[in-house]
């Protein structure tokens, strides 16, 4: 009779334990639930911003790929071969601004890059300095000037923004700095010189590029398109030459303007291989550059200095078309028959510091003169630098002997200090400042170490090339090239004038300058806000 109740007891036990485990179960799934809903929530509070990243992940990228095409069309905007066969950069090739598209599809991600040319680093620099201090770019004709950095500026774009209308953009900027060199480049024409006659009427040409060759005359119009055959070298040796055959792939010894006189009777010029630079018979192939504008040649044995002979057209009236270059015992004087006007390119010569001579940077054939070799003449200019084969240097002309001191070791700055000529080897005149803007520089007899006009202070290698290799004057000026000799008025000459102007690291005031080079590198990466 007991069986029964106990039964009944223990399904009601097992009545309230199935109860508990459903209400365990309802619990479970609505904190799971609830825990999905919070996570569900999470999840799409993040999708839009992690679109976001991505878009602006991508659209970096493509200002990034900006830059780099940039910095391809820099690094590949080569010139020809110089006459020596470097390769130099051309600024004609730089770019100014530069487009592109970096997705599959050819328009969804894009670039829009622009470049600002600078001579000095603009790393830092506030808009208002880059502003003021930018080369202006023309596509197709690079930067004004030749440029010491490059400012890259890319955005890219294209992506829509999933929060708000518009695009995603992110932009950086990139400075590029060149690789610069000082190294000049050889080769240019020798045209006609007359004072009472411009533009030149003639430049030389070799008949061809071979041993025995003669040098002719032609037109000015035609000095344009045989570079092998009229582009010279005025070589540090003294000796003139086809820059052609001075390059690497030249195939045989260079040749140079090569004539032994004949007394008075004129004697063609030819082109001959170039002796050993210390054999003593190459002395019918040294030109000591000189007043006059004219090339004199020098004596057998060396040593006796110049000899009375010099280059000409052997006839004391204007020249022709296809008239023979000679070597005669008549020489002009700023005439178009025996005088020359060298393209600075043409070179220096051996003219240095060594030899007392101030060499331009930009004109580098061309060194400090007192004009006609009269210190009272209203403008000095930058004239051919002349010259003087014998190691003594006793014929080079005082006029082109300008004193003073370099740094010690070539490095830093020195000065204040005067810059003099010894006026016929003898008086001492001081160079003199205007103190005005593009004034011109001239010399007082009256040398004061006191007179703010007196004081220069020489610049060498100091550390940054935008600074170096500079003549400053007491007014922070400094020394460059102005306009050509009596510029406008009738005696107008064909060599640039002396001035100081504000310090702006040009080339035109950069004055014995010796190969340098600054390695090229990409600085100052920034994202802009």
């Amino acid at each position: 009779m007991m069986r029964p109740v106990q039964t009944r007891m223990e399904r009601a036990a097992r009545s309230d334990d199935s109860g508990a485990a459903l209400i365990t179960a309802l619990l479970a799934i609505l904190v799971t639930a609830t825990f999905a809903i919070v996570m569900l929530g999470v999840l799409l509070s993040q999708i839009m911003p992690t679109q976001l990243q991505q878009a602006t992940t991508r659209t970096v990228f493509a200002a990034e790929s900006g830059v780099n095409v940039v910095v391809g069309q820099i690094r590949n905007a080569e010139a020809p071969p110089d006459g020596k066969g470097n390769v130099y950069g051309a600024r004609a090739l730089l770019p100014c601004t530069v487009t592109g598209s970096v997705s599959a599809g050819g328009s969804q991600v894009a670039y829009e890059t622009s470049v600002q040319y600078f001579t000095e680093d603009p790393t830092g620099k506030s808009t208002a300095w880059r502003a003021s201090k930018d080369l202006s770019c023309i596509p197709g004709s690079g930067p004004s000037a030749d440029p010491t950095h490059a400012l890259i500026t890319s955005t890219g774009t294209g992506i829509d923004n999933p929060q708000e209308p518009g695009d995603v953009e992110r932009s950086i900027e990139v400075v590029y700095a060149f690789k610069v060199t000082n190294n000049n480049i050889p080769g240019g024409y020798i045209y006609s010189w007359d004072q009472g006659i411009t533009p030149d009427r003639f430049c030389l040409e070799a008949t061809s590029v071979a041993v025995g060759a003669n040098i002719r005359y032609v037109a000015r119009a035609d000095c344009d398109g045989k570079d092998a055959q009229q582009l010279w070298v005025y070589d540090t040796d003294y000796r003139i030459k086809l820059a052609s055959t001075t390059v690497p792939s030249f195939d045989g010894e260079a040749l140079c303007i090569t004539a032994t006189p004949n007394g008075s009777t004129p004697v063609a010029a030819t082109l001959q291989e170039c002796v050993s630079p210390s054999s003593a018979s190459r002395w019918n192939q040294l030109w000591s550059w000189e007043g006059g504008a004219r090339w004199r040649g020098q004596q057998n044995p060396i040593s006796a200095g110049y000899s009375g002979y010099m280059l000409s057209s052997g006839t004391m009236s204007a020249p022709g078309v296809g008239s023979l270059l000679k070597v005669w015992n008549q020489g002009a004087n700023n005439a178009e028959w025996g005088s020359f006007n060298p393209d600075p390119r043409v070179g220096a010569g051996a003219a240095g510091a060594n030899t007392r001579q101030i060499v331009n940077y930009l004109e580098f054939g061309r060194c400090a003169d007192v004009t006609h070799g009269s210190v009272g003449e209203p403008q000095m200019i930058a004239y051919p630098c002349k010259q003087d084969p014998n190691p003594a240097q006793t014929q080079l002309n005082w006029n082109h002997k300008w004193y003073y001191d370099e740094p010690a070791g070539k490095a830093g700055t020195q000065g204040p200090q005067q810059i003099y000529v010894l006026y016929n080897n003898a008086s001492k005149y001081c160079l003199r400042s205007a103190g005005t803007e593009g004034g011109y520089v001239t010399f007082t007899n009256a040398c004061s170490t006191t007179a703010t006009s007196q004081q220069w202070t020489r610049a060498a290698k100091t550390g940054a090339y935008d600074t170096s290799y500079t003549f400053k004057d007491g007014y922070g000026r400094c020394l460059d090239l102005g306009p050509w000799y009596m510029q406008g008025l009738p005696q107008q000459e064909a060599w640039s004038t002396l001035v100081t102007k504000t310090c702006n690291a040009s080339l035109s005031q950069k004055w014995n300058a010796p190969p340098d080079e600054i390695s090229a590198a990409l600085t100052g990466y920034w994202e802009l806000p």
